[in-house]
């Protein structure tokens, strides 16, 4: 039986996944490295591959040509879907310790996973300092313009003010002092 079907993730669980390394798969399923980079889509999510960790599942265990998968979002190489394929999995558990909040009336999942937030999969921070890097900058008159902005740090200020105000007035509620 598969490792998949034996931890059975449902959608919206985190899972944690160490994958084989890329010649490890190459080796136990007699392919080269072309055909295993098509058959487990490792090109397009390379970083996932290379780093592991927790992945948001997007769709339960689904069976394709006698290989069986789950959907995850992918927040490492900004793909929206990830397919991870049972024989690329070295270990897989679901993360009970996450933090989350999910509504299905605003259909909005807000994952915590470390040190950084999701909603509905996708960071809200990201990877600042290589997005910095690849950032477009214009140099006018000897100094950078158009400096980097993350725009999600604004909705982040906004949340961070919010609940300020909340902590604030509920110190304040008569009875409470």
């Amino acid at each position: 039986m598969c490792r998949l079907r034996e931890l059975n993730p449902h959608k919206n669980e985190i899972v944690r996944v160490k994958f084989k390394s890329i010649d490890q798969i190459v080796k136990d399923y007699n392919m080269d490295l072309h055909e295993a980079e098509d058959l487990f889509e490792i090109g397009d999510n390379i970083k996932a591959y290379l780093n592991g960790g927790d992945f948001i599942v997007a769709n339960a265990i689904k069976k394709e040509d006698n290989h069986e998968y789950i959907v995850v979002k992918n927040h490492y190489d900004r793909n929206s879907e990830f397919y991870i394929y049972d024989e690329v999995i070295e270990s897989i558990d679901i993360v009970q310790d996450a933090e989350r909040f999910y509504s299905a009336d605003h259909h909005l999942l807000v994952v915590r996973i470390e040190d950084e937030m999701y909603i509905n999969g996708q960071p809200l921070i990201w990877d600042e300092d290589a997005a910095r890097k690849t950032h477009d900058f214009k140099v006018k008159q000897g100094r950078r313009s158009g400096e980097y902005i993350n725009e999600n740090r604004k909705l982040l200020k906004i949340f961070e003010n919010y609940i300020a105000d909340l902590a604030v007035k509920e110190s304040f509620k008569e009875g409470e002092l």
